[in-house]
Order: C-alpha cells, then sequence, then structure tokens
C-alpha cells in the first residue's frame, strides 16, 4: 500500500499535470480525465483548487486506496505461473494465507479477477480452458 508521502507525490503530479493539460492545450475536463485516467470529478475539483490558489502540498489524494497494490500483482502473476488451472477463489485463498515473503492480503475472488483483468490476464469473454488442465 502506498504510504502518505508516495500519495502525496502522486496527487501533486497530477494536480500539475491537469493544470498543464487545461492551460496549455485547452483541453475539456473530459479529454483530460481519459488522457490521466481518472474522474472528471477529479479534475474539476483539482482546477476548482487551483482557481483559488490551493498549494499543491495540500492536495489529498480523492477515492478509495486500492487494495491491490504491485506488490500483491506481483504476488498474484507468480500463483498463476505456477498454476494455471487456479480459480480467482483459489488465489483469494493463497493471498489470505502468510507466505514465506510476505504479508496475509485479505481480498475476494472479485477482487482477484479485477486484478487479473487489469493485468491483461483475463478478458471480459468468457471462462477459457487451459490445455493440459
Amino acid at each position: 500500500m502506498l504510504n502518505p508521502i508516495d500519495v502525496a507525490e502522486v496527487c501533486s503530479t497530477q494536480y500539475t499535470q491537469i493544470v498543464e493539460l487545461r492551460e496549455d492545450k485547452g483541453l475539456s475536463y473530459a479529454k483530460i480525465a481519459s488522457e490521466l485516467g481518472c474522474s472528471k470529478s477529479t479534475v474539476s475539483k483539482y482546477l476548482k483548487m487551483w482557481k483559488v490558489k490551493i498549494p499543491v502540498a495540500e492536495v489529498k489524494p480523492s477515492g478509495r486506496p486500492k487494495k491491490v497494490t504491485d506488490g500483491v500483482k506481483r504476488q498474484i502473476r507468480t500463483i498463476i505461473t505456477k498454476n494455471q488451472c487456479i480459480s480467482s477463489s483459489g488465489i483469494s485463498e493463497k493471498l489470505k494465507k502468510k507466505g514465506s515473503s510476505s504479508e496475509p492480503v485479505d481480498v475476494s475472488g472479485r477482487t482477484v479477477r479485477r486484478a487479473l483483468k487489469e493485468m491483461w490476464v483475463m478478458s471480459s469473454l468468457g471462462p477459457r480452458k487451459f490445455i493440459g488442465c
């Protein structure tokens, strides 16, 4: 999980990018949001803060912190490379058990499926059958 210092850096970077895209390129809120991968409300919030001169240091992250960090994604990738026939619930159970190199992570099978989809390991086309399973 990101520590508060990392969160502040991410927010200030996003804040700066939003302001630059609006001022330099004149992009709309929707285009800025799609380019940066954030919501239009986030763009709106940061531009309102910029207009009233709120310093970048006071910017707080929007939304709920992610439960599946890059480290958890690496663990998921390791699990599926060792056993391609494992279900998302099985991956979830393995993550909940305390591993030798990491802390246990309490995630649901649905969260694992979402992470697999983000990692381009799984698509929304439906279940796939692996050869040799």
